[in-house]
């Protein structure tokens, strides 16, 4: 059991000071996934699971006028089930650390940093779905491009079959690692590729360097005044970013296009913070929530796409 005191050699080494300029918590852009996923409230009573029934399709045929409709197609249903788990992360905290504490809101500050921990993990668990859509785009050690985004687009605009293609509902999105997004932004402009004296071509393909390169264009100059800020959009879809997604030991890492209705996030229990007194004006903060992410028709609902995520130098 670890108990948060203040002092030298004490978790909160560093707010015993009376006084003490600012207090920062750590601020960050969590959600992403579940911002761009279909949400379903799973109501109590209702049992382990959330199950979605998917239907097989249907076609319609020509027929010659006053002929009976002679085929009768079979309707078959499928079951795509999700399953909520418990996520919970606790703190305690001593009397001592609040009444030594230079920071007068710690409690608050506590509350604040366990909702980002509860968030973190969840958007590591939803950036963990992508690698589960059955089509993919890439391969290990290819750097992204938009010629790669343009085919996710291409694929997920006819349900990754040609010969049952499927109207995939919208809105989509395209979610990546910032390094893919980086790349993506340096080729737009694109940089020129320089051999000395000037950037280094990341892994030559002409993503850095010291002037921008022929195919100059309107976006390639908004991107070098503004950053990758400048793309918030691709191919008409939102282009996010998240931190989160893993990065594997070759250095590559997994993005998304995909529509809202492929990513499925169920609620069972919204977060919600308990506090206990315990002894000497101590106190125990337990925050939790119940939910999962799960992909719905992951055949055709969105596209994977598999590239090179080693850390950018220049």
């Amino acid at each position: 059991m670890t108990m948060n005191n203040t002092g030298a050699g004490e978790a909160l080494d560093n707010s015993e000071p009376t006084v003490l300029a600012e207090f920062l918590a750590t601020r960050e852009d969590l959600g992403v996934v579940r911002n761009s996923a279909t949400h379903r409230q799973m109501r109590p009573h209702t049992g382990r699971n959330y199950n979605v029934i998917n239907y097989n399709r249907l076609r319609a045929y020509r027929v010659n006028v006053g002929v009976p409709t002679a085929m009768a197609q079979a309707l078959a249903d499928d079951l795509t089930t999700f399953s909520p788990n418990e996520v919970s992360v606790k703190v305690q905290r001593s009397g001592a650390a609040q009444r030594r504490s230079g920071d007068a809101n710690l409690d608050q500050e506590i509350g604040y940093e366990m909702a980002l921990a509860y968030d973190r993990t969840e958007e590591q668990e939803g950036t963990a779905q992508f690698s589960s859509f059955s089509s993919v785009v890439g391969s290990a050690g290819t750097a992204c491009s938009p010629g790669f985004l343009n085919a996710m687009d291409s694929r997920l605009g006819y349900g990754n079959s040609r010969s049952t293609p499927e109207s995939i509902p919208r809105p989509w999105n395209y979610i990546a690692h910032p390094i893919h997004k980086a790349i993506v932004a340096g080729r737009l402009v694109p940089y020129e590729a320089e051999t000395a004296g000037g950037g280094v071509a990341y892994a030559g393909t002409a993503t850095s360097g010291i002037r921008p390169g022929a195919g100059r264009s309107q976006l390639g100059d908004d991107i070098i005044k503004r950053g990758v800020g400048a793309l918030g959009m691709f191919a008409g879809h939102p282009f996010k970013t998240t931190p989160y997604i893993a990065v594997d030991s070759s250095d590559d890492a997994s993005m998304v296009l995909a529509s809202e209705n492929g990513i499925y996030y169920i609620n069972e229990v919204s977060y919600k913070v308990k506090q206990k007194e315990l002894e000497r004006d101590g106190k125990e903060f337990l925050g939790w929530g119940a939910y999962c992410f799960g992909l719905y028709k992951l055949a055709t609902h969105g596209v994977e796409g598999l590239f090179d995520a080693t850390e950018l130098t220049g």
